[in-house]
């Protein structure tokens, strides 16, 4: 005589749960955390460029 496996049923599906929601809101981060230094270190370089400019630039002669 041939054994047979017993037949067995599928698992049931369960019902997935929601995400929680977000407790607080927030904005995007969306990288203008450096801006504040870039401008303040561009506008330094600006401003010493042209003190060696004319600092440095020939002499008219009068």
């Amino acid at each position: 005589p041939k054994k047979t496996r017993p037949v067995t049923q599928p698992a049931p599906h369960t019902a997935r749960h929601p995400a929680p929601a977000p407790t607080e809101a927030s904005l995007a981060h969306t990288g203008t955390d450096a801006t504040l230094p870039a401008v303040l270190s561009g506008t330094a370089m600006i401003l010493s460029g042209a003190v060696l400019v004319r600092r440095f630039r020939p002499r008219l002669p009068r």
